[in-house]
This record gives C-alpha cells, structure tokens and sequence, in this order.
C-alpha cells in the first residue's frame, strides 16, 4: 500500500506531485503479479482517486511506469520508451450517484500493451495471473 498525499506541482501546476503540505490524501494498493530484470507488473487499486495518482505515487516510490516521461521514465533509454505510459485500466467500478447502483466495466489489455509484455516475456515466469 502507498499512502502519500498528492498536490499540485510546485514548478509545473499541470502536473500532479507528492506534497506532505496541502496535499490531498490519497492510497493506491499494489499486488506484484510478475517480476522481470528490470521492471515490475503489477495489479492496482485506487482507493481515492487524485489526479494522476498511480502514476505520481509510483515515481514517488522510484518506480515509475515505462514510458511516463512526465513522472520520471525519462531516466530510461530511448529504445524503451513508449509514446505514451504503459497503464491499462483492466476495470472499473464505481456506484451510479443517484440509484446508488454499481456499475463494472471491463476492458481486455489492447494489442500495443501486450506486444510490451511479449517482448519482455522471457524475463517474466508467467504472466496470466
């Protein structure tokens, strides 16, 4: 779990960062689904929902998602670096705020994504958990 408060950018206002004064709370829990040299799969759940939170609590951590130039990939070679961050919302479940019903949506990982996953399949023991 990561629970670290999350504000605005002190230099970049369009950016979101870590800011233990007059940040907002925020928790993201993380489950390791499968380990490579150098990168990590993982499932996560937001349990608030600030602006960019996976995203700037996974740089906090040192972290950051492949292919996030903004929250800290750009350390990573050009070769690995993806046109845009390598996250996927697999699902998404909220309560409807007048009937108070819950609704799920499920989206299947699109073909980009998991092209990402095959060409460091051989790093990973198995990815379909």
């Amino acid at each position: 779990v990561i629970e670290l408060p999350i504000g605005r950018h002190p230099r970049a206002p369009h950016l979101r960062a870590v800011r233990q004064q007059g940040g907002k709370p925020a928790k993201t829990s993380f489950t390791v689904v499968a380990r490579a040299s150098r990168s990590t799969l993982l499932r996560l759940t937001l349990e608030t929902g600030r602006t960019h939170q996976i995203r700037v609590h996974l740089a906090a951590i040192g972290h950051p998602i492949v292919g996030d130039a903004a929250y800290g990939a750009r350390r990573l070679p050009p070769s690995e670096l993806r046109k845009f961050p390598a996250l996927h919302a697999a699902s998404l479940t909220f309560r409807h705020p007048l009937s108070g019903e819950e609704h799920r949506y499920e989206s299947p990982l699109p073909e980009d994504f998991r092209g990402l996953l095959t060409s460091i399949e051989d790093q990973i023991p198995r990815l379909d958990s």
